[in-house]
């Protein structure tokens, strides 16, 4: 797994998570150093609000490379976190905090360098299913999709939180075309997929994805496990949709 921000910046950012807590913690990494900044939310507990006057001051003094804050009890990104992240247009950092103590700081954003593909921990919205089909498409296939901020686990509602449906109905007539699984799959098509959920049942709205490489093989992030490549034919039943991109350039495949 990369590593995004040296030690000093990581260390700083947990010492002041921990200062806060349980209030979440937030800052901001200028000039390869973070600053600590006052969280101006309501609920300072279960949100963050860097003052734009603070933003300000910051961006005037170098490039803000960086925004840093803390979740209690949650690793991954929520959908405001992921609009927010958009919206800037600079990394963001999360840190967990467990009963008061720091997990490592979780860095995402596409101004980074794009993550390993396979081995990555799940984070959702950060490190997911759609994340590493959407990092594969644009490093190994110049196929530019974009992002879509999501809540958490609104997959496994078994009736469906149908935004991020409706976000993908969306993208296929722009970036990609529907095809028949049954008409031979190709390197580069995403994999769109029902799967049960937690509370029973198979889900009625697309809730996984994955993506075919090479000679036979699917890439994907299933939640609480590893990101892996697995044969297609394992999961070929449980596929529900197949599209494929309207214009991609395929590049040598790479074990990352």
């Amino acid at each position: 797994m990369k590593k995004y921000f040296g030690g000093p910046i990581t260390r700083d950012a947990k010492a002041h998570a921990i200062a806060e807590f349980p209030k979440e913690s937030c800052g901001i990494v200028v000039k390869n150093r973070y600053h600590t900044c006052k969280n101006s939310a309501t609920n300072p507990e279960t949100d963050f609000r860097i003052h734009p006057s603070t933003y300000m001051k910051y961006e005037r003094t170098g490039k803000i490379q960086a925004i840093i804050h803390s979740h209690n009890d949650f690793a991954g990104a929520s959908k405001n976190d992921m609009v927010h992240q958009i919206s800037t247009a600079v990394p963001w950092g999360i840190i967990n905090m467990i009963e008061g103590k720091p997990r490592e700081v979780i860095f995402w954003g596409d101004q980074l360098p794009t993550q390993d593909f396979l081995e990555r921990p799940f984070y959702s919205g950060i490190y997911d299913c759609f994340s590493l089909v959407r990092d594969v498409y644009r490093d190994m296939y110049n196929v530019i999709l974009p992002n879509i901020p999501r809540e958490p686990d609104f997959w496994s509602d078994p009736k469906g939180a149908t935004y991020f449906e409706e976000q993908m109905a969306w993208m296929v007539p722009k970036h990609l075309k529907i095809v028949s699984k049954h008409r031979g799959l190709e390197d580069g098509d995403g994999l769109l997929f029902k799967l049960g959920t937690r509370a029973g049942g198979k889900s009625t709205i697309w809730n996984h994805c994955g993506l075919c490489i090479e000679n036979g093989w699917m890439i994907h992030h299933v939640e609480d496990k590893l990101s892996r490549r697995v044969a297609v034919m394992e999961w070929f039943d449980r596929i529900d949709t197949v599209v494929r991109p309207t214009k991609m350039e395929k590049k040598l495949w790479k074990q990352r």
